[in-house]
């Protein structure tokens, strides 16, 4: 990511920014999942979620029609990068404003019984993903590892729209979003529906919004951690 960063942000106060967030909030975004119990649900799932959709963004940007002159890959790619931020980071470091380990300690018996039948008992394991690791054991499946989820929901979280919180984040690195990249970010997190919103005059996604949207989808649905290439 970070060279994408680097490569693709105009030199200037904006990529100097964006980078020294990056570099300071690297553990964060290499721990924390991408979802609690769904796609790269697992340890360090967000940062392969990210990187996929950004790399997804350079493929898919010239098979979008664009308004001419009112986006370019710095933006998209800036969607991309900040668009699920709030997963990773908090106004707290080192937390994440969705997701925390789940805490709640396997029995010594699931321990004992897990390792009889074979499975690898971790660090990070509670009593919830020891339980897939058993079912795994007994039905004879292979448990792919991006499968284990690892994480849950934050109790108590505010009720504040996910791109609301996402912007907040980004303003507080003195990153400051234009209206289309700000577009694209609330329509991924307005639980995209196309047949209403192209009803809808003013909630129509931009051309951005259906890119970012794309990229994210082929990520969730396709990839789950692994390459398209």
């Amino acid at each position: 990511m970070r060279s994408l960063i680097a490569e693709w942000w105009p030199e200037g106060e904006k990529r100097d920014r964006t980078l020294a967030f990056h570099d300071e909030n690297l553990e964060a975004l290499r721990f924390f999942p991408a979802s609690a119990s769904k796609h790269h649900c697992y340890l360090g799932g967000y940062y392969d979620h990210v990187l996929e959709v950004m790399n997804n963004t350079l493929t898919l940007y010239h098979l979008v029609v664009q308004d001419v002159g009112k986006f370019d890959m710095t933006d998209a790619l800036e969607a991309a990068y900040w668009h699920d931020i709030d997963k990773a980071v908090s106004f707290e470091h080192g937390k994440s404003s969705r997701y925390e380990l789940d805490r709640e300690a396997p029995t010594q018996k699931q321990i004992e019984y897990a390792e009889r039948l074979g499975c690898q008992v971790e660090e990070y394991d509670s009593k919830t993903s020891i339980s897939d690791k058993i079912d795994a054991a007994k039905e004879g499946r292979v448990l792919d590892p991006r499968d284990i989820a690892y994480f849950r929901y934050l109790p108590d979280t505010m009720p504040v729209d996910d791109g609301a919180i996402v912007a907040s984040i980004a303003g507080r690195a003195g990153i400051f979003f234009s209206f289309h990249v700000l577009s694209a970010i609330c329509t991924h997190h307005g639980s995209w529906a196309p047949i209403v919103m192209f009803d809808q005059k003013r909630n129509r996604p931009t051309p951005l919004g259906v890119l970012l949207h794309a990229a994210d989808y082929m990520s969730t649905a396709c990839q789950n951690g692994k390459t398209l290439g």
